[in-house]
């Protein structure tokens, strides 16, 4: 495994704060700490204040649980099992699993409202054809009522999984094991079914 560099490579200092994070935790970092600690100077550090402040900061009023199904949204359209699975996980705290199943499966489903729906095909749009992104698409969320804290902070959101999920596929990050997941051969889509 690529990321077995990154894990061994750790300062004393980071290697302390995972053990004392996992103790706390009951259970392992994930692999994304080890990758933004691994030489934090040259990267980790300034991207994880960016994604910090996408994923739970700004003047947005969208809740913690919806951005975890847009960050969810974000890494299945860029194809990363391992973001796909532990954001649609994490949603789960908030969200029915089925719930988040069936925004996953679905960009048309309003199954988590009419904005996030929005939302996130925006931000699917974002992720896998930008050159299409214009001002029509924005204005058009605006028109919905949509606020712009809440699409300023989609594109940051689908901006920073842009990175982390090729990080995440280039290190090989290992996939929990929260739900069945599927990814059809053909297109490399990737489908999740809740467990249990």
């Amino acid at each position: 495994m690529r990321l077995e560099t990154v894990k061994s490579g750790q300062r004393l200092v980071d290697k302390m704060r995972f053990a004392w994070r996992s103790a706390r935790a009951g259970r392992p970092v994930t692999d994304i700490h080890y990758a933004l600690f691994y030489r934090a100077e040259v990267f980790g550090r300034a991207f994880d204040v960016y994604w910090r402040e996408a994923q739970y900061g700004g003047d947005s009023q969208i809740s913690d649980g919806d951005r975890q199904v847009l960050a969810a949204i974000a890494s299945q359209a860029n194809r990363c099992k391992f973001c796909t699975v532990s954001h649609a996980g994490t949603a789960t705290r908030y969200h029915p699993r089925a719930l988040v199943r069936d925004a996953l499966a679905d960009e048309e489903s309003d199954v988590l409202g009419r904005k996030l729906r929005e939302l996130g095909k925006f931000g699917r749009k974002l992720a896998t054809h930008a050159g299409e992104v214009s001002a029509q698409d924005v204005s058009a969320l605006l028109a919905q009522g949509i606020p712009r804290a809440d699409i300023e902070m989609t594109i940051h959101l689908f901006a920073s999984y842009c990175v982390m999920n090729r990080m995440a596929d280039a290190l090989d990050f290992e996939v929990p094991d929260l739900f069945d997941v599927v990814v059809e051969p053909a297109s490399r889509d990737i489908r999740v079914s809740p467990r249990g």
